[in-house]
């Protein structure tokens, strides 16, 4: 449905104009196009006959605005009369019943003057612009919404006018509108409409005026996306609340595959198309044609709209020819001549319009609130039954209702009043009333008029309070509504004594997925008394009783949950009932127990095997084998280990000995060891244990053994040996150098542990001065005979000094003084370089692998160190000679590389030298056999090797079978002869072995060993007589040599050798 075009209104008239009126100008509606896409003997079976009655044949008109003004308080704005679109009915109109008034007078009008008459409109009676405007206002205030449509229904019955109301008209290509939020079955914008068609059905089911009901306008673009089952739910949805045919009104511009076309219609009573075209349109062929296809369809078809391709014209021609046909209503988009003629001469019309014949009939309609009602078994339910009158003047009706169920009775009061009246009817049900849903009829009827509507009542049976039983096999549940108010089956029951179901989000126990319950009852038979933990979840509430007795309440909504709860249970029979409900969402319930385990009173087994050895002075070694937890099984948790050196441990005075802390047990029968120490040198100790499992059971006091600690040795008493070979050495200026040669801890066998050596320059030291002299830091003494090196720095120039040392031990022991020694400090600087050099390896040297690399340096005062380098890095530095390094050439690459020594003196002063040396680190290239060959001739196979062999390595890795004699002939260290010196026979096999662990004169191994087979044959030589030869490798290679080999008689090793075939 669409808006004509205008240039005049702003605020409420450009919203509707804005967001309903598709601009542009349309193409031609091609039918024939359509009726390819039929296969039109096929149809009708598809879409079935409609069961409702017809709509008349007549012509109406589309009224977009109208209602639309009229809710929001605009009173008389539409979009017909009396000039257009944007227009306003010219009588005062201060409310929606006046409006409707003088809007049906036009009607009244066309229905005198027009042909043909004007006797039905096309109404928007919803509206959605993305926010569900109408739904919304008619959900939070029925009766306004009502206001405005019951004295449009009067008006219209008045009139004589037939009434297709579209009960949802939206926007089109905006992001709220119903094509962008396609056709979800599941969304709150189709409950909606659902809800809402319904309630108008029912209201006005019994209204004359109206013809037939319009879902939605132009559920269009996009027929694929889902819209086919959509309108079928919808239809399926709203069926029951009305006997009127139902459409929807199809936007003909949009192709529809055979398919989705025949299956949109199926549900559908009349089928509507909205058509726009030009004047080529109105032919008698192409009304053949859409005749031809109505009568395919085997429905009524409905011309919804049908306009100029400018939106706004009409076709009287059209118009006229269609009816004639009888095919169905059609309804023009606009009254409006658009510039080329329109419907009716007069329009526009500003003349006075016709009254209302004062011999109108007398009419009413019927009406339920509510609609529907859900009792229990032996409970009531109301509605209010209200008769509205339509036209004419009241009169009595009188109110029943019958097709009630079983021990159902219905009353109604009053029995009898005069419309616009209601009454209250009251149905009460027995306890003994079947369940189910049943349809009763309301019937008023008086003045010669009977109206009637449906009440649908819902009977359902009670939730019972109890299980009904407590079996030993199952849970017998009984499953209810959510607040176990209403039974809703008596299965499925749970197998499993301990369970956990979980549903999800699906449907629990495949009856519904929220808004469930249930009460179930089973009975426990447990072995043996005890205490037991009941562990009950849910999601969301649960209750728990046991025996009888409530020991669970969280009847609350809550994700999934466990509780557990303890009691005592003599052995036998219990019952347990649980109590669950879902909410909404998850659903999962689960129940299990367990029996408390017995007390534990088994003690560890007692230890028998505690032993204690004497391991020092201070200390004692425990073994002994672990028990278990319970008597030799399992593993115990701790040991109580005590000693006493009062004597025997019993287990009266084994709390009072000394506790020693241990590991925990191992398991059973392990071996268990610990060390005791902080005992007293020379001292007998009486050791015992006990060994506690987890509750604690003591095992017996164990075994008792003693052990007595060693007695501590004689106290060392011997100093480290005088040292008598200090050495003094001037270095410098600054500094002296001291060597000596350390002695041992007793005398001169093992390690000291200090030095003590001193300096003066006041004189030789003695006993007396060496306390009062220049203490020296040096490192602690190395093992007896260790050559001991400090230089002594911070000395004056030119300056006498004296040294002597002391070495103690640990205890400490001190030597005697050592000898005493001077050196006087040079008086200038010393300014002269050392001499340094390389012994090996030689300049231009060939090097691999770790080489020793050996140098000297000499200086007139002292050598300080000499480093050696490779290249830039550093190799090493040694102090004092001899100044060698091992150098490992394989950490660099192959190719020339500069080794240089650095010396320097104790001056400060340096000299370098420096070789360049070849690395060569390949790997070796092993030597393998090139060539093999039997000479028959001269009863020898003959080898060549790839390199000069050891002689001697390879004849002692050669081997020949069967043959084993054999004697070797080289032509050189390359070309061996091997000459078979047994006796042979014609056609025998022979095979030569040579190990891998043969060299070559590098020393290198073969790369593999070699295998050489042939067949042993007396032919002529000139013959070529070779048999097939196999080489076979030791790697598992073997290469077949399928060829006869040729061989050429010898004339001598050594021309062989020089000038070699094959």
């Amino acid at each position: 449905m669409h808006l004509q075009p205008s240039g005049g209104r702003s605020g409420r008239d450009a919203r509707s104009e804005g967001s309903l009126r598709r601009g542009g100008v349309r193409g031609p509606f091609l039918v024939a196009a359509y009726v390819a896409l039929l296969s039109l003997p096929a149809l009708a079976p598809i879409l079935g006959a409609s069961a409702a009655v017809p709509p008349p044949v007549e012509l109406g008109v589309n009224e977009t605005t109208a209602f639309m003004f009229a809710l929001d308080g605009a009173y008389g704005y539409n979009q017909n009369f009396p000039s257009g679109p944007d227009t306003k009915v010219s009588a005062p109109t201060p409310n929606a019943d006046t409006l409707w008034k003088e809007y049906f007078r036009y009607f009244l009008h066309y229905q005198g003057t027009g042909t043909p008459p004007l006797k039905m409109v096309r109404i928007a009676v919803g509206f959605d612009f993305g926010n569900e405007e109408t739904y919304s206002s008619w959900k939070a205030n029925p009766a306004a919404y009502y206001a405005v449509f019951d004295p449009m229904v009067t008006w219209a019955a008045n009139a004589g006018v037939h009434l297709t109301p579209v009960i949802m008209h939206c926007t089109q290509n905006t992001a709220n509108s119903w094509p962008a939020n396609r056709y979800v079955t599941e969304s709150l914008r189709t409950s909606h409409l659902v809800e809402f068609s319904r309630a108008l059905m029912t209201r006005y089911e019994s209204s004359s005026a109206i013809v037939m009901w319009d879902l939605l306008n132009e559920p269009t673009p996009h027929p694929g996306d889902g819209m086919v089952p959509w309108v079928a739910n919808v239809v399926s949805q709203v069926r029951s609340a009305t006997a009127k045919p139902i459409t929807m009104g199809f936007d003909a511009e949009f192709t529809f595959s055979q398919s989705e076309l025949t299956n949109l219609m199926a549900p559908l009573d009349v089928w509507q198309t909205h058509i726009y075209a030009d004047l080529a349109f109105a032919t008698p062929g192409n009304l053949d044609i859409l005749q031809s296809w109505a009568a395919a369809v085997g429905k009524p078809w409905f011309l919804g709209e049908l306009g100029t391709n400018i939106n706004t014209g009409y076709f009287p021609a059209v118009t006229v020819a269609w009816l004639a046909r009888g095919i169905g209503p059609v309804g023009s988009m606009a009254l409006w001549n658009g510039g080329i003629g329109g419907a009716y001469a007069d329009y526009p019309y500003f003349g006075t319009l016709p009254a209302y014949s004062t011999s109108t009939s007398f009419d009413f309609s019927v009406s339920l609130n509510p609609t529907s009602g859900v009792v229990l078994q032996g409970q009531t339910a109301t509605s209010t039954v209200s008769a509205t009158l339509l036209s004419g003047t009241g009169q009595a009706v009188n109110f029943t209702a019958s097709g009630l169920p079983a021990g159902a009775g219905a009353s109604l009061n009053p029995v009898t009043c005069t419309p616009s009246c209601s009454s209250t009817m009251t149905i009460t049900t027995a306890p003994s009333t079947p369940t189910g849903t049943y349809q009763i009829p309301v019937l008023v009827g008086g003045g010669g008029v009977n109206r009637s509507v449906t009440y649908s009542l819902s009977v359902n049976a009670p939730c019972p309070s109890l299980p009904p039983s407590y079996p030993s096999t199952s849970w017998d549940r009984v499953w209810c509504d959510s607040g176990l108010a209403v039974k809703l089956a008596d299965a499925p029951d749970e197998p499993n004594e301990k369970f956990d179901n979980n549903w999800g989000r699906g449907a629990v126990a495949g009856i519904r997925a929220d808004n469930i319950g249930f009460r179930s009852g089973r009975t426990l038979n447990v072995a043996t008394a005890g205490n037991y933990t009941f562990t009950a979840g849910a999601d969301d509430g649960i209750r728990m009783w046991i025996d009888g007795t409530a020991v669970l309440d969280q009847w609350i909504v809550q994700a999934y949950t466990t509780y557990d709860v303890t009691k005592a249970l003599t052995a036998g029979a219990h019952t347990v009932r649980i109590d669950y409900y879902e909410g909404v969402s998850d659903a999962r319930v689960s129940f299990t127990y367990t029996v408390a385990a017995l007390p534990d009173t088994t003690a560890p087994a007692q230890v028998t095997d505690l032993n204690a050895t004497s391991t020092g002075t201070q200390s004692v070694a425990l073994r002994w084998t672990a028990p278990g937890d319970d008597g030799t099984l399992g593993r115990a948790s701790t040991y109580d280990i005590r000693y006493s050196s009062a004597g025997p441990i019993d287990a009266s005075n084994f709390p009072l000995a000394t506790r020693v802390t241990s590991a925990p047990p191992g398991p059973a029968g392990t071996l268990e060891s610990m060390s005791v120490t902080g005992l007293a040198p020379a001292t007998r100790y009486w050791f015992a244990l006990k060994t506690g499992d987890e509750v604690p059971n003591w095992s017996p006091l164990s075994n008792v053994p003693d052990a007595t600690t060693q007695s501590p040795p004689p106290p060392d008493t011997t100093p480290p040996a005088r040292v008598a070979d200090l050495n003094a050495t001037a270095t410098g200026t600054q500094t002296v150098s001291l060597r000596w040669t350390a002695p041992g801890d007793d005398g001169s066998s093992g390690r000291a542990t200090t030095y003590d050596a001193r300096y003066t320059s006041s004189g030789p030291l003695t006993d007396a001065t060496f306390a009062s002299a220049i203490r020296i830091t040096t490192s602690a003494p190395g093992t007896s005979g260790t050559a001991e090196a400090v230089t002594v720095a911070g000395l004056s120039p030119g300056t006498r000094y004296w040294f002597a040392l002391k070495t103690a031990d640990e205890v400490p022991n001190w030597s005697t003084l050592s000898n005493v020694v001077d050196a006087v400090t040079a008086s200038t600087p010393d300014t002269t370089p050392p001499g340094v050099g390389l012994y090996a390896p030689a300049n231009g040297a060939t090097a691999s692998g770790d080489v020793l690399v050996s140098a000297w340096a000499t200086d007139d005062v002292s050598v300080a160190s000499v480093s050696l380098y490779a290249d830039a890095g550093l190799v090493g530095t040694s102090p004092s000679p001899p100044y060698q390094w091992t150098w490992q050439s394989a950490s660099v690459a192959d190719g020339v590389h500069r080794l240089t020594v650095l010396g320097g003196d104790t001056s400060g002063n340096s000299a370098s030298a420096f070789v360049d040396v070849l690395v060569s680190n390949a790997p070796p290239v092993s030597p393998r056999v090139t060539f093999a060959a039997w000479d028959t001739d001269h009863a020898w196979v003959e080898i060549v090797f790839s390199k000069p062999m050891n002689r001697t390595s390879v004849e002692t890795n050669l081997q020949t079978t069967p043959i084993t004699e054999h004697s070797l002939s080289w032509a050189n260290d390359t070309h061996l002869f091997i000459v078979l010196t047994g006796t042979w026979s014609q056609g025998q096999r022979h095979v030569v072995t040579i190990d891998a662990a043969a060299t070559d004169l590098e020393g290198v191994t073969m790369s593999s060993g070699f295998t050489y087979e042939f067949q042993s044959s007396q032919r002529a030589s000139s013959e070529f007589p070779w048999s097939l030869i196999n080489i076979a490798l030791v790697a598992g290679v073997v290469l077949t040599l399928a060829a006869f080999l040729r061989t050429r008689r010898r004339r001598g090793i050594a021309t062989r050798a020089a000038s070699p075939q094959m």
